[in-house]
């Protein structure tokens, strides 16, 4: 991927987020998932993918989870429950940019399809997924 067409990513990560918070703030008591418990799980996940681009470029296999991915996601919940909104915003957009940034040095030449992957899961696609969850009354995904 050239910086253009990874500008244009981080573009429209931004607007997703940008769509995310929106959605967030307008919800009011519906029993979905609180902005922090969002944005914790999402900064846990760009962490992962941090890793995995990390992994990937220095040619060792995808680490493999102990735990299924619920599971995890429950852990990890549970582990960051006492973070405010605001830490856990903070926490997401600081992976987001380490991810990112990564991102940014890989050479043309290494940007295989599990690259272009890794770079659109996390950024674009999950909170995507939540946002679209919000939005259409299902709460929190996953």
């Amino acid at each position: 991927m050239d910086p253009d067409e990874l500008a244009v990513l981080r573009k429209e990560s931004d607007a997703v987020y940008v769509a995310l918070d929106r959605a967030l703030r307008s919800r009011r008591g519906d029993g979905t998932w609180a902005p922090a418990q969002v944005y914790g799980h999402l900064a846990r996940w760009l962490a992962v993918s941090a890793a995995k681009l990390t992994r990937h470029r220095q040619g060792l296999p995808e680490s493999e989870e102990d735990e299924d991915e619920d599971a995890l996601n429950d852990r990890w919940a549970a582990e960051d429950a006492a973070l405010s909104p605001e830490e856990a915003r903070a926490r997401c957009d600081a992976a987001r940019t380490a991810l990112f940034t990564l991102l940014e040095v890989v050479p043309t030449g290494e940007w295989t399809e599990t690259v272009d992957r890794i770079a659109r899961d996390d950024t674009v696609d999950h909170p995507r997924a939540h946002l679209e969850s919000i939005t259409d009354g299902a709460g929190g995904a996953g």
